[in-house]
């Protein structure tokens, strides 16, 4: 069976600091809080690679997933950074 035959990719290795800050983002409040207020001072010390950080700061889910991130923990970190700019507007979950 090769990758083509997967109905699920798992995120590469090289996609490690991406998912590890969309981890941080759906699961640290505070740290989606700095990401809001401050994403250059909060992304920055992750080293990400430039179009990793854009991707995360333009919200781009599809993005995001062509650079290597989990499509659910992409989706869910754009969720939470959504639902804490403007939680009014959102559903919880």
């Amino acid at each position: 069976m090769d990758d083509h035959d997967l109905h699920y990719k798992f995120p590469p290795a090289k996609a490690y600091k991406l998912n590890k800050c969309l981890y941080m983002i759906r699961n640290d409040a505070a740290f989606a809080q700095r990401v809001l207020e401050n994403f250059d001072a909060a992304v920055g010390p992750l080293g990400l690679a430039p179009e990793e950080a854009e991707a995360v700061r333009a919200r781009d889910q599809e993005k995001l997933v062509a650079l290597g991130a989990h499509p659910l923990l992409g989706f869910l970190a754009v969720y939470k950074l959504n639902i804490t700019e403007k939680p009014k507007q959102f559903t919880y979950f």
